[in-house]
């Protein structure tokens, strides 16, 4: 494998360690070929400066980070509002820190402070959590329910200012995300049918 002799390996039990992964660290041996594709990802920023909604669960949130650090660079003044969901906010909460980080200064009460940019640009406008698993007997919540929460907002953005929709993660989250979609926008399931022939609608969905 990928790992040298004596090196210790992941258990079974590690969170993040895929079967692909494990395959290749603890199976390949040199010389052996292994067939691979890659392909552009359909998940890059809009050419024109329009709101963002990014919608992600757990590694699904992976590809946005590409997306806030090149808003962190750029001159967008649209909004980006991030949708994140996982099973717990302690345990299976991928790049928290990083995450927090990126959200704007809007929420401290007071308006000189959110005006202040401190250190890096926050590219990020919102940020909404969602998750199934909090504990405690805390509500359970998914994505397409902050989403709904917010349907007067991601109407606007998508309808009056011509925003896109960026949607990564399971097949159950995505449609769920697709469906609640097609509640909040005029015009429904034909009109998110629509914005995803536009490209304004896009989903990287898995199993």
């Amino acid at each position: 494998g990928c790992f040298p002799a004596g090196a210790a390996l992941p258990g079974s039990h590690s969170r993040f360690y895929g079967t692909c992964s494990r395959w290749l660290a603890t199976r390949m041996k040199a010389g052996d070929v292994v067939l691979a594709k890659t392909r552009p990802s359909p998940l890059h920023l809009p050419e024109k400066d329009v709101p963002v909604i990014m919608i992600g669960s757990g590694a699904g949130v992976a590809p946005f980070r590409g997306i806030w650090e090149e808003l962190r660079r750029g001159k967008q003044a649209a909004p980006a509002a991030l949708f994140f969901g996982c099973r717990h906010p302690e345990q299976d909460w991928l790049f928290k820190e990083e995450m927090s980080n990126a959200v704007k200064l809007t929420n401290t009460g007071c308006g000189a402070l959110s005006k202040m940019q401190v250190g890096p640009k926050r590219p990020l406008s919102c940020l909404f959590t969602a998750f199934s698993r909090p504990g405690d007997g805390k509500e359970s919540k998914y994505v397409q329910h902050r989403l709904k929460e917010q349907s007067v907002s991601v109407k606007h953005w998508v309808e009056k200012m011509s925003g896109s929709v960026f949607i990564c993660g399971s097949s159950a989250m995505g449609n769920a995300v697709l469906d609640t979609l097609a509640e909040i926008l005029e015009g429904g399931r034909e009109t998110v049918d629509s914005l995803r022939k536009d490209g304004r609608i896009v989903a990287e969905m898995w199993g």
